[in-house]
């Protein structure tokens, strides 16, 4: 799965200074995985911590929801402390082209297209009509 271009920020952008506490988890995890069992969410792990080492943040969006959707049930407090901090370090900015506001990222979506069209939904009901909803872009932030 990739994101419209539209989604993925500057790569200009930094990431929050606790990149590593979520990197030392994925270690973690990656050091007493079972690969053989595991295979593609050990590939989708391995790809999160890459991510993580980027300063791109629709990037490691991204692969945080394709790790969490393949992992998950083997991992399950790994990915609790990821969502909390992704709800933490992430914003998901909403822009009509003329006006842009931030929405928390709700991490609780399995899917980072569906976290982004909840997004863009939430900013058109509160646009009372004035845009269309083809008219809307969003994209994930470090905030």
């Amino acid at each position: 799965m990739h994101l419209p271009s539209d989604v993925i920020a500057p790569a200009d952008q930094s990431p929050p200074m606790d990149v590593p506490c979520p990197l030392l988890w994925v270690d973690r995890a990656l050091v007493g995985w079972e690969f053989d069992r595991h295979q593609l969410a050990g590939d989708a792990l391995l790809d999160l911590r890459g991510a993580l080492l980027s300063s791109d943040s629709g990037l490691v969006w991204e692969t945080f929801c394709k790790a969490r959707e393949l992992a998950e049930n083997i991992d399950y407090l790994l990915f609790y402390r990821l969502r909390r901090w992704v709800e933490q370090a992430f914003v998901i900015h909403v822009s009509d082209g003329d006006r842009e506001s931030p929405f928390p990222l709700e991490a609780d979506f399995r899917e980072a297209e569906k976290a982004l069209r909840r997004a863009k939904w939430q900013w058109f009901e509160m646009s009372e009509g004035e845009v269309r909803m083809a008219d809307i872009s969003a994209r994930v932030t470090w905030r």
